[in-house]
């Protein structure tokens, strides 16, 4: 399936991203204000206007056309003296070789119109006074050395420059950098955000889920706002999970998260035969294990006679019980399943921990032993959720054949799409039923906790709430 997007899916990401279209450029914006009024030199520009023209040849003291057309190609000619070696060096010397002759041919410039005898002389400058002063010594030295070489007086000097005129910089203008630092901010959002978007590699949201991935997504997980280590007991029947869904408050958006995982499957269980469920993931640390442990209660608290397999045969899990009797001294024929048993302090709830970790944990899961258990374990128990190994391993593979659906745990902004696509693929290889997926660590909207209120109703309940988190 591959990843395509509409008009549409633009507005959402933009919807999503409308603060930082704000904040971003304004921050941009507030930069470009500071830097040009306290990092960035003013730079001034000075002018002189000089008018060309050329000694009358008749007595009537009028102008004619050859006499125009003669002051025309003068302007070209004095334009290359004024920028010759022999005039800046002159104006050079004037300034007590302040200035190198280059620096001041790059910071005159000339500009002269083929329709007037017009020539204007710019020269740039941090310094105002030293504009002015350079602009004003290039005229009046152009003048007079043309008196002195050509022995003409064409040139007067229509403006010289002052301070007054040009005390306001040409660089930098506020203003226009301003307007051009909250546009780059802009611009770097949008590009940003198309980019980003474009070359996604990670689940984040429920669109992902659907669209990428093509599975629907039955449970929306985000993390328990309350992480209280008070209420927590090493005992084995004292499970985290079960303690999170009897001591926070009953609408807290994790519990009420579980609640409409649990709706959903039972919803797909009226289509099709649903004991069996496996709690699964692409690879480790994405939550597969705390979401099969807190499903297990809430199926429990629901009146199902449940149970929880821990079947991940390659990790130790000493909150769980890890040394004790389990699934691999049953499927090892060491124990019966009465043994293996263990009762929890949620009503309706057992648990079979995973034992004593076996060299070949593939070949017991394989075995015929399993199949027995989940038929014996069908008869006495309502619901059956087993926790999987990630599915890189085999094991996983080999239990979604033996169960009625698969459940894929993914952890937003986590997970890779081509790592889901692969644990997809190899789920449909072994002919598994995939019932959808689960967005573990999902972000919480903000509204929905100010609805709620959970904080104040978890503070008046505290001392109801820590009295119901004492199990026997």
């Amino acid at each position: 399936m591959e990843m395509t997007y509409q008009l549409n899916d633009f507005l959402i990401i933009f919807k999503k991203k409308l603060k930082h279209l704000i904040i971003i450029p304004l921050l941009f914006a507030c930069c470009g204000l500071l830097i040009s009024y306290f990092f960035i030199s003013p730079l001034y520009e000075s002018r002189v206007d000089l008018l060309i023209n050329y000694p009358l040849t008749n007595t009537e003291e009028q102008l004619t056309t050859m006499d125009i057309e003669t002051n025309l190609r003068l302007i070209e000619t004095y334009q290359f003296i004024i920028k010759s070696d022999y005039i800046i060096d002159i104006v050079s010397q004037e300034l007590d070789h302040t200035y190198s002759n280059e620096e001041l041919k790059n910071n005159l410039h000339i500009e002269a119109s083929s329709d007037s005898q017009i020539v204007s002389l710019f020269v740039r400058n941090n310094n105002l006074e030293k504009s002015v002063e350079i602009v004003n010594l290039i005229a009046i030295t152009i003048q007079k050395e043309v008196k002195t070489l050509m022995n003409i007086e064409n040139i007067q000097i229509l403006t010289t420059a002052t301070k007054d005129k040009f005390k306001d910089p040409i660089f930098p203008k506020p203003i226009f950098l301003t307007i051009l630092s909250f546009t780059i901010g802009v611009l770097s959002v949008v590009i940003y955000t198309l980019l980003s978007y474009y070359f996604r590699t990670k689940v984040s949201t429920k669109e992902d889920v659907e669209k990428f991935l093509g599975l629907p997504l039955i449970g929306k997980i985000n993390t328990f706002q309350i992480k209280s280590k008070k209420y927590y007991s090493e005992d084995i029947r004292d499970l985290s999970f079960i303690l999170k869904s009897r001591i926070i408050p009953r609408n807290e958006p994790t519990v009420e998260a579980y609640r409409t995982l649990r709706t959903n499957l039972q919803f797909q269980a009226r289509v099709n035969s649903l004991k069996t469920i496996l709690v699964t993931s692409t690879s480790k640390n994405e939550g597969k294990t705390t979401t099969s442990r807190n499903l297990a209660a809430i199926m429990a608290l629901d009146n199902k006679k449940t149970v929880l397999i821990d079947a991940d045969l390659r990790k130790e899990k000493p909150e769980i019980g890890f040394g004790r009797i389990g699934l691999t001294n049953y499927l090892a024929g060491h124990n019966s399943l009465e043994d293996i048993l263990i009762e929890t302090s949620t009503p309706n709830l057992k648990l079979i921990a995973s034992g004593p970790l076996p060299p070949t944990p593939s070949e017991l899961l394989s075995s015929k032993h399993m199949d027995e258990m989940l038929d014996e374990l069908k008869s006495q128990f309502d619901q059956i959720i087993i926790d999987s190994p990630p599915l890189f391993l085999s094991d996983a593979s080999i239990l979604a054949t033996k169960v009625d659906g698969c459940m894929l745990v993914i952890q937003a902004d986590k997970t890779k799409v081509t790592h889901v696509r692969q644990a997809i693929d190899q789920l449909k290889n072994v002919h598994a039923t995939i019932l959808g997926t689960v967005l573990n660590k999902a972000k919480l909207e903000k509204k929905i906790l100010e609805n709620y209120n959970y904080g104040t109703r978890w503070k008046k309940n505290e001392a109801r709430v820590s009295e119901e988190s004492t199990f026997n």
